[in-house]
């Protein structure tokens, strides 16, 4: 037996929302600029760090409506199967692999989450915990973790062969990633990627598999690696497997969240596992060209058990272990103009002696994990499947299955119309029947169409490619009915370019025809803030807000800068009066809490924190609750003193509070 088949899958899953329609005006918040570096660290092995890390996710919509009340959900789903293995894809949310079963041991490889909740972690905010995703493009979680990505089965393969894959819009290339089991008692899941560039010019190219396994006490993770980089105040090494007397190679010694880059020498093999305390667990495998392999956890903490509980229900800890084209996740690797990234991994179940597994001698450790890779998953025959895999890759599937985006067929238009050589080749199909709403105003500029609906404004939908002044500038001279249209998009297509007074100028053109001003108004608010100005900006913002239905985004955004001016009395009315949908009744009552600080309304405060808050929706990192919770205390023991409050007042007080369990979201504070 050795199948593939689509179907669905059902799953406790919290509210799933649309897309915020309002431009990001915010910078990428993964990867800080590293300029510290630790003087045992050899330069090349740091020369791309900060390369390659866009400044912010346009085009990209956020994914910001949702919530964690939990209702059963039928998820699309493709599923590989033989007598070993049962893998199961989620089509709707980048096809990340949500369980891989083991038959013959009758158990999950991977942690398969028991719910499907968001969380604000993703590049675009909505993210999942579980299973293996496929990062591709950018830094951080794939754009695509939360939106559908296209299906097809690929025949011509001597095996059932799933395809996913998709346009990225900000480096603007396509991927595919290819799943198959090679035979019906495969042991091993295989995944081949390919990546095109199809510019004239370099491309930054990102690639990070991350695979969510159980954190149990005994668990370790083993590579083949003697030293890791971690990033602490800077770029740091550390010794593996023991760093500061703690034996890192187990993830629950690790009470703070963190991150081990493991370098490994040129000539291993490029292989990590995770192993139980009896010798059982989990092992992937690639080609070369994935060089790097890490570990995250989110800490044995009160934190970083918290953070876990927001993304389960009830379930064990889980870690991450992860595979990647560069060394780190703070670097992206060149790819050269026309150049194809390829690569092949292989998840499993492994088996080996625990005591040697678990002993003193680490090379002993890591020699039982190779001894049975050469056994099960020798080189020579893995490299046969690489490049079997390779070939394969260049096949052209049937029709999609399931559809992503309409963005890889609006450029493959735009492409055609403007003489450009295609950016693909026949192995991946984005059919002109993908397009949607959100690609049609763009679809009408390349037809010339006389008139841009200003309708158009209030969908997610904009461009980043420069491509595109000329058409909108024209169809604005055209006719007076474009014109809020198409400078409300010239200057988003500014702030892309980093020309902020431009964007300014084109969004005080839109706003002169007064149609929609709740748009025009808050882009003006974000620009205002990000150029210094943040009381020009409350009065957009104001002017935007008594215009706009109830939006809990819009609420949370306006916070911060009506906190900036130093008006948050003005604002108190719309967080009060808020009657929106009840997604994240937490998020509000946060909100509310950290506009009451400011009013130094204490007494609303204690109100408010009366009963725990769990809200999904706040950023990883992000430790607001704690913030609050810690402020609004030291506010108290000032007034109890009778003097001022102050933040040297706050940073003099805050170590001495105790913070309940149900309000620490700190990650950072525990050491190794």
């Amino acid at each position: 037996m050795n199948a593939l088949c689509f179907t669905t899958v059902p799953i406790p899953s919290g509210a799933i929302g649309r897309e915020n329609p309002f431009p990001p005006f915010v910078k990428m918040w993964q990867t800080p600029n590293y300029t510290q570096f630790d003087p045992a660290l050899p330069q090349e092995e740091y020369q791309y760090i900060n390369y390659g890390i866009p400044p912010h996710t346009m085009p990209y919509a956020f994914q910001d409506n949702y919530g964690n009340c939990r209702h059963r959900r039928e998820f699309k789903a493709a599923v590989l199967e033989n007598n070993a293995l049962r893998a199961i894809f989620l089509l709707e949310f980048g096809g990340r692999l949500w369980s891989l079963y083991d038959k013959k041991r009758q158990r999950e490889l991977v942690y398969r989450n028991s719910v499907f909740q968001p969380c604000r972690i993703g590049t675009r905010n909505a993210w999942v915990s579980g299973g293996i995703e496929w990062n591709c493009g950018i830094p951080g979680h794939t754009p695509f973790t939360y939106s559908p990505v296209f299906a097809a089965e690929v025949p011509g393969a001597a095996y059932p062969l799933l395809r996913i894959y998709e346009w990225e819009r900000i480096r603007e290339m396509p991927y595919q990633v290819d799943f198959f089991l090679p035979d019906d008692d495969s042991e091993f899941l295989y995944a081949a990627a390919r990546i095109v560039n199809p510019h004239d010019h370099e491309l930054p190219m990102y690639w990070w598999t991350n695979i969510a396994v159980p954190q149990v006490e005994g668990m370790r993770v083993l590579t083949p690696s003697t030293q890791a980089i971690t990033h602490e105040k800077g770029i740091k090494v550390a010794t593996v497997p023991r760093w500061r007397d703690a034996d890192i190679t187990y993830p629950v010694n690790l009470r703070r969240a963190i991150d081990f880059f493991f370098v490994l020498p040129k000539q291993e093999r490029r292989w990590e596992a995770a192993v139980m305390p009896d010798g059982t667990g989990f092992v992937d495998v690639s080609t070369p060209a994935l060089r790097g392999r890490k570990l995250f956890v989110w800490g044995n903490s009160v934190g970083g058990n918290n953070w876990q509980k927001m993304l389960t229900e009830g379930d064990a800890p889980y870690c991450e272990i992860q595979s990647g084209l560069a060394k780190t996740q703070m670097e992206c690797l060149p790819m050269a103009p026309h150049a194809t990234f390829f690569h092949l991994e292989a998840f499993g179940a492994f088996q080996g002696d625990p005591a040697v597994i678990h002993g003193d001698d680490w090379p002993a450790a890591t020699g039982e994990v190779k001894r049975y890779l050469a056994g099960r998953l020798p080189e020579e025959a893995f490299n046969a499947v690489a490049a079997e895999a390779r070939r394969c890759a260049e096949l052209p599937p049937e029709s999609p299955v399931h559809y992503g985006s309409g963005w890889g067929a609006l450029e493959l238009e735009r492409r055609r119309r403007c003489g450009e050589p295609s950016f693909t080749d026949a192995a991946l199909v984005f059919p002109a029947d993908s397009m949607t709403e959100l690609q049609q105003p763009w679809l009408a500029l390349l037809q010339g169409a006389a008139r841009l609906d200003d309708a158009a404004i209030m969908q997610p939908s904009w461009q980043i490619n420069p491509f595109w002044q000329p058409y909108l500038a024209g169809a604005a001279q055209e006719a007076e009915a474009n014109r809020t249209y198409c400078h409300y998009q010239l200057g988003l297509l500014h702030y892309a370019a980093g020309d902020l007074p431009a964007a300014t100028a084109e969004m005080l053109l839109a706003r002169c025809s007064g149609r929609p001003g709740l748009f025009v108004n808050r882009a003006l608010a974000m620009l205002a803030m990000l150029q210094g100005r943040p009381a020009e900006a409350a009065d957009y913002y104001l002017a935007a807000l008594q215009e706009a239905d109830d939006d809990m985004a819009m609420l949370e955004e306006g916070l911060k800068i009506f906190i900036a001016a130093g008006r948050c009395r003005q604002f108190k009315p719309f967080l009060d009066q808020y009657a929106g949908p009840d997604v994240d009744p937490d998020r509000l009552r946060l909100l509310k809490i950290q506009n009451a600080l400011e009013l130094d309304e204490l007494e609303e405060v204690a109100r408010l924190f009366a009963d725990p808050l769990k809200p999904v929706e706040i950023r990883e990192g992000d430790f607001s609750i704690t913030d609050s919770y810690l402020i609004w205390q030291t506010k108290l023991l000032a007034r109890a003193e009778g003097r001022q409050w102050d933040r040297e007042f706050h940073a003099a007080k805050m170590p001495e509070i105790p913070v309940p369990a149900d309000y620490e979201y700190r990650t950072q504070l525990a050491v190794i």
